[in-house]
């Protein structure tokens, strides 16, 4: 029902399907990752930022915790700590760096790096 509800642009509706998913396996990275990338949409950055923590802290394969770290770097991008957002994307390129992951941290690392220059 959570994904469902995504993909209407329901997100309201979305946590708490997925905030009821997580009270049942509290243990499962994906549902702190959806929480997380809802919580952000919402732009509830502190919400999103719990959310990937645990997601990362829960990650048994080490793309799973690069996806957290990557998503991490833009919750601190948003919220304009550039030097949190530049720690959090180079983990997630260190963690898989052959990966999609990797290539979106690296991109977002550029235009970072790009935005600080300016300045």
């Amino acid at each position: 029902m959570g994904r469902l509800n995504i993909n209407s642009n329901l997100y309201e509706q979305a946590i708490s399907y997925y905030e009821e998913a997580k009270k049942v396996c509290p243990k499962n990275a994906g549902i702190h990752k959806q929480l997380g990338r809802l919580y952000g949409r919402k732009e509830d950055f502190i919400r999103a930022e719990a959310e990937f923590k645990q997601m990362i802290e829960l990650a048994t394969l080490s793309s799973t915790a690069a996806q957290g770290y990557y998503n991490l770097g833009l919750v601190y991008s948003y919220r304009l700590d550039k030097e949190q957002a530049i720690i959090h994307l180079k983990k997630a390129i260190e963690l898989d760096p052959d990966s999609e992951t990797a290539l979106a941290a690296k991109n977002k690392l550029d235009s970072i790096t790009v935005e600080k220059n300016k300045k």
